[in-house]
């Protein structure tokens, strides 16, 4: 899975599984059991990282993977891919340092329930540091790994053994070297384990709740009416922004680098926020209508959470195991 996609103004559902697929340095010989890429590592990493600057929860939250668990379900999924394609003869590249590199930016960027920057910046030190940038490229750098690239570099052996298709997206031979393909590849082998119903991360409901309340509010009568006092308040300060969704659009967030323009106008964001009510008219807004789609979908939701519990039960278990 790609590292999620940085935005200055983050949408709901953004929290997604991190499984990357790329074949640098595969090699055909299989490295010893316990050795090599992705040995020994942490059996929880991230869970105690700390919430960001920013942070905002929400009630559907609590059925929802947070993004430290988020980074051990894919520990587990690397895990057991890594141990697939050393029964195919593949050394697949687990660097638990550039995991944890991850673990961290993306905490950083989105906040450990993935809701940071929902409202676009709503803390003043944070924007007094990032402005509209993400955290994660200031404090860690941005990313320099060409996946497309190193996908290119594997070989068209390695490639279906790892993902179940051919060259193209065309279906692969039933086997390599005489050994059976697993449906998916490793990697559709490594999901069914961790979820038989091979469907990690978020359930349905969870995620459309979210997704739901955050469209439902920007048509809400007291979140429009909060965004027109905020932008208001931007216009005195100089900024033309009818609402917070084209707040820093002016800037270039790829510089490593943020502009002191750019830190005044999200300080100015958060200061217009805070004086108009915005955000707590709006996060008002999400919280009462997750609170009655979680009564009017209790059942389903149970089964959410206790699906989520297990697949993290299965992941500690698979990341102790292999490691």
């Amino acid at each position: 899975m790609s590292r999620p996609k940085r935005l200055r103004f983050a949408v709901p559902g953004i929290a997604a599984l991190m499984l990357t697929t790329a074949l640098t340095g595969c090699s055909s010989d299989a490295a010893a059991p316990g050795t090599g890429p992705g040995a020994a590592q942490p059996a929880a990493a991230g869970a105690s990282l700390p919430a960001a600057d920013g942070e905002i929860v929400l009630p559907i939250d609590a059925y929802a993977f947070t993004f430290p668990q988020m980074s051990q379900l894919d520990r587990a999924r690397q895990t057991l891919v890594r141990d697939c394609m050393q029964r195919f003869g593949f050394t697949y590249p687990f660097d638990a340092a550039r995991m944890e590199e991850r673990e961290r930016g993306l905490v950083l960027d989105f906040g450990v329930y993935g809701n940071k920057r929902r409202y676009g910046p709503t803390d003043a030190g944070d924007a007094g540091k990032y402005g509209y940038h993400s955290p994660s490229d200031i404090e860690i750098g941005k990313p320099k790994i060409d996946v497309a690239k190193e996908k290119e570099n594997g070989s068209a052996a390695q490639q279906m053994v790892l993902t179940g298709e051919g060259p193209d997206g065309k279906s692969a031979p039933d086997s390599v070297g005489g050994q059976k393909i697993p449906e998916g590849g490793c990697v559709g082998e490594a999901d069914t384990q961790i979820s038989p119903q091979n469907a990690l991360g978020d359930a349905g409901p969870v995620s459309q709740i979210a997704r739901d309340s955050f469209d439902r509010s920007l048509a809400d009568p007291e979140v429009t009416a909060a965004f027109k006092e905020w932008s208001s308040c931007m216009s005195g300060s100089g900024y033309n922004y009818p609402t917070p969704k084209e707040a820093g659009g002016d800037f270039s967030t790829d510089t490593e680098k943020v502009s002191a323009k750019e830190i005044a106008a999200a300080k100015a964001d958060v200061a217009c926020k805070e004086k108009s009510g915005l955000i707590a008219a709006w996060q008002g807004f999400e919280v009462a209508y997750q609170n009655a789609q979680i009564e009017k979908n209790a059942q389903s939701l149970q089964a959410a959470k206790a699906e989520r519990d297990a697949q993290l039960k299965r992941a500690a278990e698979i990341v102790a195991k292999g490691s």
